[in-house]
């Protein structure tokens, strides 16, 4: 399963699949939202130096944090829908 890794604030990344779209938010840089294909939200998430918050995220929505290294896996791909 292809993924790509984004660079988000603070050094934070994220690995999501190929198939999926990353947006910021408007007026809060450090606030993020992932789409699938089908515009569907998958995770709505926002990051500071110290902590990733998961806003709102789809109840088959799954993920990995790894500190202090500042990586977030999304494991959520489009075939397991």
């Amino acid at each position: 399963m292809k993924t790509i890794e984004i660079s988000l604030s603070f050094d934070w990344s994220i690995f999501i699949h190929r198939t999926y779209t990353l947006y910021k938010h408007r007026t809060d840089p450090n606030q993020f939202v992932i789409l699938d294909s089908d515009f569907d939200q998958v995770i709505a998430f926002r990051v500071d130096e110290g902590s990733f918050e998961i806003l709102s995220c789809r109840y088959d929505a799954k993920h990995r944090i790894e500190l202090p290294g500042k990586v977030v896996y999304l494991k959520h791909y489009p075939d397991e829908e």
